[in-house]
């Protein structure tokens, strides 16, 4: 009786490891982060990942924004904007767009 073991231990590993990869991917992946006026590109932060420092451009006061139209959030070192990053990394990993336009997300200011 002792050597039983369920069934199902060898699946319930191999999605729970599959589970920490996509993690650890979701975490340590970069997205580049472009900061817009118009059509001018004011700044750039280059391989930005969730546990980076994110600023704003010394001497720049403008309010920038990301999202759709409609459903924009504005720009801040918050948890909902590396909660953005976080997304944006996951999807792009699931729906296989690894080219590097997909990893950039625009901050425009208002």
């Amino acid at each position: 009786m002792k050597d039983i073991s369920p069934r199902n231990a060898g699946l319930v590993s191999a999605i729970l490891a599959l589970v920490i990869i996509i993690c650890i991917y979701t975490a340590l992946g970069s997205v580049d982060i472009v900061f817009k006026q118009g059509e001018r590109q004011v700044y750039r932060l280059d391989d930005v990942s969730v546990f980076s420092e994110l600023t704003v451009p010394e001497g720049d006061d403008n309010v920038y924004t990301y999202g759709e139209e409609g459903n924009e959030k504005e720009f801040g070192d918050t948890p909902e904007f590396r909660f953005h990053i976080a997304t944006t990394v996951l999807l792009n990993l699931v729906t296989f767009k690894w080219d590097e336009a997909s990893n950039i997300i625009e901050l425009n200011a208002k």
